[in-house]
């Protein structure tokens, strides 16, 4: 399983290869951003996005690009399951990332 990780928030990139180091069988790319042609032909199968990432979240929103995505944001008022991805904060963003690995597993 090939993952992209986006967070344009440097500070918190210790804390997501923490979370990553628990699954060395998954290619996780973690990157603070992204360029669009990188984004549209990366053949990832799962999106991890920070909805501060703007320019990639709305690409990723609207191409519907992998098997599944991941938006996130600390102030995520409304985190819900829909067809285009699952948004969530990032109190709950790993419990996501865990369930969605589980099931592709």
């Amino acid at each position: 399983m090939k993952v992209l990780f986006l967070d344009n928030n440097i500070g918190r990139h210790s804390e997501h290869n923490s979370f990553i180091n628990k699954y060395p069988d998954i290619d996780f790319n973690l990157k603070e951003e992204i360029n669009l042609q990188e984004l549209q032909f990366g053949q990832y199968d799962f999106y991890v996005i920070h909805r501060g990432n703007d320019l990639e979240y709305k690409f990723i929103y609207t191409k519907q690009l992998g098997l599944k995505r991941i938006f996130f944001s600390g102030g995520e008022r409304n985190p819900r399951k829909i067809k285009q991805g699952i948004f969530t904060d990032t109190q709950e963003l790993y419990n996501e990332i865990e369930n969605v690995i589980s099931a592709n597993s």
